[in-house]
Parts: structure tokens; sequence; C-alpha cells
């Protein structure tokens, strides 16, 4: 039955799961990773754009 494999698959993963009373919780849980996310991505974008702005001032030196 569903139940059945829903229990085995979540004995696998039963470290990483949460349970939560309130909706709240729940939210606030997403909300935070969701921002912890995106400022990672946003990390990663500036040092990736740091690399091409150094590039760029290689090349321009090399040019002119």
């Amino acid at each position: 039955t569903s139940i059945d494999n829903n229990t085995k698959w979540t004995k696998e993963f039963s470290d990483k799961l949460l349970m939560f009373d309130e909706e709240d919780d729940l939210l606030e849980r997403l909300w935070l990773q969701i921002e912890e996310y995106f400022r990672e991505q946003a990390r990663q974008f500036n040092e990736q754009a740091d690399q091409y702005k150094q590039r760029a001032k290689k090349l321009e030196q090399s040019c002119g």
C-alpha cells in the first residue's frame, strides 16, 4: 500500500525530516531557507562578476 511505501521511504530520510506543529513555523522555515538560497546565489554571482571584471581589465591592458 502507499502508506507502507511512504513509511519505508521516510525511514531512509528520518534524520532530514522535521515536524511542525504550526503552519507559521513551517512558513518561517521556508522563507529562511529561500533567503539563504538567494543570498548564496548572490554571493556566487558577485564572485563570478569580480572574476569577469579582472579578466576584462587584463584584456584591456593587453589591447591598449
